[in-house]
């Protein structure tokens, strides 16, 4: 995961836990005063909880993609893929094969 992906999950969690709060202090205060913010703030911490698991499903399935490829025995492609191309891709363990998938991500 990326510098940037780590911290736009911290940001959503942040901003996650911060509706909770407001929320948990509407449900406190037991007012109808805050109705449209309590309706509101439980709106927001489902979008962000979504956004979330996007981010986070995101990145698992990079996870399952290098695991997938970095473990595989290519040898069984030999047929397939040149000698030469076969070579340099059982040359790529599984970190190098996440930081394709993630750079790949990027542009």
């Amino acid at each position: 995961m990326t510098k940037e992906q780590e911290e736009a999950i911290d940001y959503v969690q942040k901003q996650i836990d911060y509706f909770k709060e407001q929320i948990k202090f509407i449900e406190a205060v037991d007012s109808d005063y805050y109705d449209e913010e309590y309706g509101l703030y439980k709106n927001r911490v489902k979008q962000f909880e979504t956004v979330l698991n996007m981010l986070n499903k995101k990145d698992k399935q990079i996870d399952l993609m290098t695991e997938f490829l970095g473990e595989r025995d290519l040898g069984h492609y030999k047929n397939e893929i040149g000698g030469e191309i076969l070579g340099i891709m059982r040359k790529y363990n599984k970190e190098d094969w996440k930081q394709y998938f993630e750079n790949e991500e990027k542009e």
